[in-house]
């Protein structure tokens, strides 16, 4: 049974999980594209950490990639040079662009997880975690930009 506000909450958003990720791109994915899990070399760029890869939506990728530059004051730019960039690869269209907030949310939700299992409940870098999805959630479920994209 669905409580009345997460009916409310799911009716109210474009995100409607059951219509919008039935088209969603489903793929193998890194699944940790940290800033730490990415080198810069002469060649290129290079991922490296791959224990979290497996198959999942796409759109996690980027979204894991955001949820570390959400308090960048050029966050909008970011977000918009890692979309059409990776739009050239792998075309985004509108349904993707929408998504990708709540992408950004789940992997802040996931990052909260991960430091819950390993760091004690009063480790001091529990707070600015669990801050920042609470920040993430409250502007996505309010419908408010939490990218700074349109």
């Amino acid at each position: 049974n669905e409580c009345p506000r997460s009916r409310g909450i799911r009716a109210h958003h474009p995100w409607n999980a059951q219509l919008a990720l039935a088209e969603a791109d489903f793929g193998l994915i890194h699944a940790d594209i940290l800033r730490e899990n990415v080198l810069l070399s002469p060649a290129g760029l290079t991922l490296i950490d791959f224990d979290d890869s497996g198959f999942g939506f796409r759109l996690y990728d980027l979204g894991t990639v955001l949820s570390q530059n959400l308090s960048e004051p050029h966050l909008p730019v970011i977000a918009r040079a890692l979309t059409e960039g990776y739009g050239e690869l792998r075309p985004l269209a509108a349904p993707d662009l929408a998504l990708l907030p709540v992408f950004t949310l789940l992997r802040t939700l996931a990052s909260v997880g991960w430091t819950m299992q390993r760091l004690p409940p009063e480790h001091s870098s529990n707070r600015p975690y669990i801050d920042r999805a609470l920040r993430a959630a409250g502007l996505v479920i309010s419908g408010n930009s939490l990218l700074g994209l349109p």
